[in-house]
């Protein structure tokens, strides 16, 4: 029986009838791509998925067995949680790193002006100090160049689903999960058209026209669009998506921002500093796109050749600071950058780690790993396989997309992807016990530290030693339905494991944060898992990061930049971890002077020129 499909975007009757006046065979090769991903989807989650959660729940008893829970794997919802984790990792190992710059300030016309160093900053004080004295020595600051250029603002491109998810979770504060509910539902009041697309261009056959003069009414921005009513049935957030999704419309359909920038460059004592100005001529977009700012920076006037008579020069000094933890926004942004899931599916996977207890959300709304979360992925890690990494499901989805194309059929593909997953299933069976062991490691330390920080005289000198029992008992009372309970307790940043992989942070530095713990595993067997809705129980567990790094001297770099930064084992274990490749990786020690020195890595053994060479990296677990 033949089979059609009418394919439309919005609900309104016109889009509706010409979708039914021009049928579509329903494509052959997309249905086999669907077909080929959900049978892999559910084949490798429900092996690993049984896996992980007999195993755990045999170990764990008083954890996992009372609460019933399930330690779900997805080739999906694994890499959205490395995502996670390797950016909390990150912050841990950072090591702040203090630097010094050189600032020049002016002021005339009564306008205050700082001209930044080109050097930017140096991690040697003597150095900028030297260069400080010749500064203010030197007898004349001149300006060596005035240059006006102009300069554009850009207008957004058309709205697609993963840029309405970033923008409802940075602008409208909302979850991603909230944010494609809420614009489904106006979808199908005919609001606006379907939400869940791929593409953030219109068809070339649609007339933009009548959707703007629908606009122009509108008291919030009928001025910039000028017979449409607001749709006063519409509040809170349904309001804001709607709203979001029009200015958004309108502001694509606008010009860019346009506005003149100016940058004076001065010299003195053989040091040059620029300070930047802009004036704006036309806001364009941005009169009706409140979510972006772009803003006049006001300069004096300056010639070309004159001298500054009142510029001073001074050192200022500084801290390199750890990148923030990721948030709903930046979370789906990697998983786009890295083909994980698709634009329909991002905000249920992360849903799903939140829902499986593997990562939480903070106060201020960014993703901290539970205990569970962390050894799941130190686990895989140790065991030689690379389950957290986006490398092995981006694979998956280039190959599907092949066969939307025609290039693969579904079998071929099905029997590769088996295949591989196999050995790696049958090889975790034998290394199971890695996985458990890295949740041990967790909840000891755990242990350790609540025995460590809750003594009385830590807790006078101590200011984040304030989490007290307190915490727990508020926790369980809202259990119990109590929401009215409030807590001032604030925890510390977990102290990974040291025999746990990932990779280091080297933003000129790596922080490990002080752990916090409310009570024992045994006592409190949820609290080893985390609950997703609450960071109080977050602090119980001690894995907030305080966001306070740890300050670290700096180590000599090694100056023979000719000499080998790495080794190779020549007694590689037996262990030995797979690359990207799916070959036996290369072992290799760090050589070069810094706060790696001496420690082994795995990485793909072929050379790092080779086109094929895969990026695989892990830090090897210490004997």
């Amino acid at each position: 029986m033949p089979v059609y499909r009418a394919r439309f975007s919005e609900i309104t009757g016109s889009a509706v009838w010409r979708a039914l006046n021009n049928l579509d065979h329903i494509d052959q090769r997309m249905v086999d791509a669907v077909e080929c991903r959900s049978e892999l989807d559910l084949r490798i989650g429900a092996a690993f998925t049984r896996l992980q959660t007999l195993h755990l729940r045999s170990n764990f008893a008083n954890i996992f067995r009372e609460f019933k829970d399930i330690i779900s794997y997805g080739s999906c919802q694994f890499p959205t949680l490395g995502f996670v984790v390797e950016r909390y990792k990150a912050i841990q190992e950072f090591i702040v790193e203090t630097f010094w710059k050189l600032v020049a300030k002016d002021s005339r016309s009564g306008i205050d002006v700082t001209f930044e160093w080109d050097r930017n900053r140096l991690f040697d004080r003597d150095v900028v100090q030297v260069l400080l004295d010749m500064c203010n020595e030197a007898s004349e600051t001149r300006v060596t160049s005035v240059k006006q250029k102009p300069k554009s603002k850009w207008r957004p491109a058309a709205l697609d689903t993963i840029e309405l998810e970033k923008l409802a979770v940075r602008k409208l504060h909302m979850s991603a999960k909230d944010a494609m509910a809420v614009a489904e539902k106006l979808y199908s009041k005919g609001y606006i058209s379907y939400p869940r697309t791929e593409t953030n261009k219109f068809p070339a056959n649609l007339d933009l026209n009548p959707l703007v003069d629908q606009q122009t009414a509108n008291p919030e921005w009928g001025e910039f669009a000028q017979e449409f009513a607001s749709p006063n049935e519409l509040v809170g957030y349904e309001w804001s998506i709607y709203e979001l999704v029009v200015r958004h419309f309108l502001a694509c359909l606008s010009s860019d921002a346009k506005g003149q920038e100016t940058k004076v460059q001065i010299g003195k004592g053989g040091e040059s500093f620029t300070a930047t100005g802009l004036l704006v001529e036309d806001y364009g977009y941005l009169r009706v796109y409140k979510y972006e700012k772009w803003s006049d920076k006001t300069l004096p006037q300056y010639r070309e050749g004159e001298l500054l008579k009142e510029c001073k020069v001074s050192m200022n000094e500084g801290h390199t600071q750890p990148p923030s933890l990721l948030n709903e926004a930046d979370l789906i942004a990697l998983m786009d950058k890295y083909g994980i899931g698709t634009d329909a599916t991002h905000a249920e996977h992360i849903e799903t780690i939140k829902a499986r207890r593997y990562a939480a959300l903070n106060q201020d709304k960014r993703f901290i790993p539970g205990y569970l979360g962390l050894a799941l992925v130190d686990g895989y890690d140790r065991m030689g396989y690379a389950m957290s990494k986006p490398h092995m499901r981006a694979d998956l989805e280039s190959q599907l997309k092949l066969i939307c194309l025609g290039q693969r059929n579904k079998d071929e593909v099905l029997a590769e992807q088996t295949e591989r997953y196999r050995r790696i299933f049958e090889q975790s069976e034998v290394k199971i016990a890695m996985l458990s062991n890295a949740f041990r490691e967790y909840l000891n330390s755990s242990q350790r530290n609540q025995q460590q920080e809750f003594n009385a005289s830590d807790a006078v000198h101590n200011p984040l030693s304030s989490l007290t029992n307190a915490a727990i008992n508020q926790q369980s009372a809202r259990r119990r339905g109590n929401t009215n309970t409030n807590s001032n307790s604030r925890g510390g940043a977990v102290r990974r494991s040291r025999q746990s992989g990932g990779n280091t942070s080297r933003g000129r530095g790596t922080s490990r944060g002080a752990s916090r713990a409310a009570d024992t595993v045994a006592q409190q067997p949820q609290e080893a898992l985390t609950n997703m809705s609450d960071v109080e129980l977050l602090n119980q567990l001690s894995i907030v990061n305080t966001g306070q790094p740890v300050r670290r001297n700096r180590v000599n770099r090694d100056t023979n930049t000719n000499a080998p930064s790495t080794t190779t084992d020549a007694n590689t274990p037996a262990n030995t971890k797979l690359c990207f490749c799916g070959e036996p990786a290369q072992r290799l020690q760090v050589k070069k002077e810094g706060p790696n020195h001496g420690r082994w890595f795995w990485t793909c053994k072929k050379h790092r020129t080779d086109p094929a060479q895969c990026k695989f990296f892990s830090w090897d677990a210490p004997t």
